[in-house]
């Protein structure tokens, strides 16, 4: 199965560990339509340090990251250049 970051979207916006998808997507079933999905993860580590919404806006290298460009989506896709991007920075905050 494919992993996920797990991002607070609410007061914190930040990245804050590592999922592992553990299901194929599924309508909501806490809604009466088969356009809105789910998933189901399992949380598989915290990262080091959390990374900002705003730590990653600064970084020129999310330039046209679907989650910089389309904010409210609740799953975007993340290139592995992106991945490892933001794990080098939960890395590195602690580090800094």
């Amino acid at each position: 199965m494919d992993e996920a970051f797990i991002y607070h979207n609410c007061k914190e916006r930040r990245i804050i560990g590592v999922a592992e998808i553990i299901s194929k997507a599924y309508p909501d079933p806490k809604l009466n339509d088969i356009k809105r999905l789910v998933i189901d993860i399992r949380a598989v580590r915290k990262l080091p340090e959390p990374i900002t919404l705003n730590q990653i806006k600064q970084d020129e290298k999310f330039v046209g990251f679907d989650l910089l460009r389309l904010p409210r989506l609740s799953i975007v896709p993340v290139s592995l250049e992106h991945w490892q991007r933001l794990l080098e920075l939960a890395v590195s905050t602690k580090l800094g």
